[in-house]
């Protein structure tokens, strides 16, 4: 799912009134608190009215873990008071341990819910690989003279995805260390690109000004018998959550991962391409759909409301949808 970034008063004990006068300070997101040392954002807030300094580690280790999807504000604050002040301190512990913390904090009426030992297991994965990728920060306006933020604009590196807020402002905490190829998407307006250079535990800052107008964009789309050819080094893969059910009758999936708690992940071999945007769909589901010796990359069909498996491989696939498209 592509990123969203937080509205500073999503960090628990910023409120609105706090909130307000960071925004005067330009702070508007969480993850912005990521981008400062504690020094300058503390020279930022020394003229705000009652604004306690001191409390400004303690607000960048929220938006640290609030990084986790799933995890709030509230999360973050309960995690916090239980000592889990870093990714790495998150992600040590057996999942019962944080499952407790959080329940002893339901408990104290510090947060409304806690979580299950499911979703304490996918915070910490996500959480290890926060820890040792890079992130990259910015802000994408209009290149008129006013220089508007342009919302709602999808912002691509590698696999990674990330959506603009109504200041223009977005956030990719997933970034695999070296040189990526940062893209820029907005409707009304021309595509933009960028190399990124990232290092581990760092942000890199890119701001954008896009151009009005339109890209010229070809479709090509396997799911109705075309095929999609060599692939461009400007290509992007976007992953496109699907239910199962809602999955047109006869859809080929290959087997793509087996989880811990015994769901599986399923990708569909056919793709949509529109522009250098490479879709795919991307299902999960529990286990029991497939056999429990079903090797990785095994071809299954959507039918009648469960996964038949077939001997076809996914390179005979794809050779069937090229030589097809060829034919017509």
């Amino acid at each position: 799912m592509p990123y969203h970034p937080h509205d500073i008063e999503e960090i628990e004990g910023i409120g609105l009134i706090r909130g307000a006068a960071m925004r005067t300070q330009g702070i508007t997101i969480t993850e912005e608190l990521l981008v400062y040392s504690v020094v300058h954002l503390r020279r930022l807030v020394r003229n705000v009215p009652n604004f306690p300094e001191r409390k400004i580690a303690e607000y960048q280790v929220h938006a640290t873990l609030m990084q986790v999807p799933g995890l709030s504000g509230q999360h973050a604050e309960a995690l916090y008071r239980a000592s889990r002040r870093s990714l790495l301190k998150l992600a040590v512990p057996q999942p019962s341990v944080i499952v407790r913390e959080l329940d002893q904090a339901v408990a104290a009426g510090a947060i409304p819910e806690s979580i299950d030992v499911a979703e304490a297991m996918n915070w910490q994965k996500r959480a290890i690989v926060l820890a040792y990728t890079g992130k990259i920060y910015g802000r994408i306006t209009s290149a008129g003279p006013d220089g508007e933020p342009i919302a709602g604009a999808t912002v691509y590196a590698g696999t990674e995805t990330a959506v603009t807020n109504a200041d223009g402002k977005y956030w990719l905490p997933l970034v695999t260390y070296g040189e990526n190829n940062l893209i820029v998407h907005a409707e009304g307006y021309r595509r933009s690109k960028v190399t990124a250079n990232v290092a581990i535990g760092k942000v890199a800052r890119h701001n954008f000004r896009l151009l009005p107008g339109r890209d010229e964009e070809r479709v090509v789309d396997e799911f109705h018998g075309q095929a999609i050819g060599l692939f461009d080094a400007d290509d992007q893969f976007a992953f496109v959550d699907v239910e199962l059910g809602d999955l047109p009758e006869g859809t080929p999936l290959f087997l793509n991962y087996r989880y811990k708690n015994g769901n599986i992940r399923l990708l569909s071999v056919y793709r949509k391409q529109t522009g250098r945007s490479i879709e795919v769909w991307r299902v999960t589901a529990p286990g029991t759909f497939v056999d429990t010796n079903a090797p990785l990359a095994t071809v299954f069909y959507w039918e009648g409301g469960a996964l038949r498996r077939t001997d076809e491989t996914i390179y005979e696939l794809r050779e069937k949808i090229f030589w097809g498209h060829l034919r017509r």
